[in-house]
């Protein structure tokens, strides 16, 4: 088949191909599997994989190059429990199933997101009964899957990202730092509407109706459910040091003093080529220390590199290629990040593939092309991976 993923088996293996000189498209071609070349260092590296597209033998085998799956939508509430006590798990099941057949793990995301809710969920105004929901929707999701699904990510995008002053303001109110979102009147202030954009909203239930201790509940019914799965909270734009990532430090810092069981942070890692902010390498590698210093584990959970920018299409494959490289290698230094995932696996599953705002063109965030083949980047991935690294930590409790 012309698309067909193309498995080399190569006798000198990556580390010869790089000393000979081979250029990144060659190398891309001549390796085993990124589950092969991780595995060494004790470290997992995974894909969001969505059910529906299995059924595609090139998607499918792509899929089996990873060590972990994530299911991208299939246990998000609203695909899982789309009516009270209604629960649907074909989905999940079918991405467990591969799973299982191919001697891969498989992350659960995720079950406390104030996004993708069923309406009768986002329509509870009681705190009482938004509390029992939870432990519902916790029990009967983690211990159905107890036992295999190693890792969860409890708890998602929680906090609100920093913003500057409202339009035609100077002054910054104290709560548009960041915080917990819903648990502040202004997040859902019509007021501040526009304020949303890029923030996947300012608002949720679950901390206007129960407020900011709907965290540790959440936890602690995971724990319960399920006391071996290893237990994250996830978030995007807090890879760095800034304002969002300070607060998410000071929050796991306090659950972790409470004795709250939670074993890791999940850095999404939805980055760009050309634009840093604050997560430039050496920030996130700080950021990846203070919290391994906490005693919790990191997982890279969503990475992908957008090509979108201004500079010229040469210079920006040049940024993403330096991007996936020393993301794989701040990890592959760090004991305590333990696992890195890809949001997706070929450019034209992602999310991200049409955000350019220049013309048509395309941001192509992931490892494989439009054609499930690997793309130079993916050599430049696989040699980080395995570069000198330093042993993980133990993923078990």
């Amino acid at each position: 088949m012309q698309h067909r993923l193309r498995f080399f088996a190569s006798c000198a293996g990556l580390a010869c191909l790089l000393g000979c000189g081979s250029n990144s498209s060659a190398v891309s071609q001549s390796i085993a599997s990124l589950r092969a070349v991780a595995r060494p260092s004790g470290r997992t590296v995974g894909a969001a994989i969505s059910a529906s597209r299995l059924d595609d033998a090139v998607y499918a085998a792509a899929a089996r190059e990873f060590s972990t799956t994530t299911p991208e939508n299939e246990l998000k509430w609203g695909p899982v429990e789309p009516e009270p006590g209604v629960f649907s798990f074909d989905g999940a099941d079918r991405i467990l199933a591969l799973a299982a057949e191919n001697d891969m793990r498989m992350r659960g995301h995720t079950l406390v997101w104030h996004s993708q809710l069923p309406d009768w969920v986002k329509a509870i105004s009681d705190r009482d009964e938004l509390i029992a929901v939870i432990e519902r929707h916790i029990n009967e999701v983690v211990g159905r899957y107890r036992g295999r699904i190693y890792a969860w990510d409890v708890v998602n995008e929680a906090f609100t990202d920093w913003r500057g002053p409202p339009m035609g303001q100077t002054e910054r109110p104290p709560e548009f730092d960041p915080h917990l979102r819903g648990t502040h009147p202004s997040d859902t202030d019509p007021m501040y509407a526009d304020l949303n954009a890029g923030t996947n909203g300012l608002d949720s239930v679950f901390g206007r109706v129960i407020g900011p201790e709907y965290v540790e509940l959440a936890f602690r019914l995971a724990h319960a459910a399920d006391p071996n799965a290893l237990l994250f909270i996830n978030d995007f734009n807090a890879e760095g040091l800034g304002a969002k990532s300070d607060a998410l430090y000071r929050f796991v810092s306090d659950l972790k003093a409470a004795g709250v069981p939670i074993d890791g942070v999940g850095l999404q890692m939805h980055i760009s080529a050309e634009t840093m902010g604050d997560r430039t390498t050496a920030n996130i590698v700080q950021n990846m220390q203070r919290l391994a210093d906490l005693g919790l584990q990191i997982h890279i959970t969503e990475f992908d590199v957008s090509l979108c920018g201004t500079l010229s299409l040469e210079e920006r494959r040049t940024l993403q290629t330096n991007r996936w490289r020393e993301i794989a290698e701040a990890c592959v230094n760090q004991p305590a990040c333990t696992a890195i995932t890809t949001w997706g696996i070929a450019d034209p599953n992602s999310w991200r593939d049409r955000e350019c705002s220049v013309g048509a063109e395309r941001s192509e965030p992931l490892l494989f092309d439009l054609n499930y083949q690997r793309k130079p980047v993916y050599g430049t991935f696989a040699a980080a991976l395995q570069h000198d690294p330093v042993p993980a930590a133990a993923t078990q409790h």
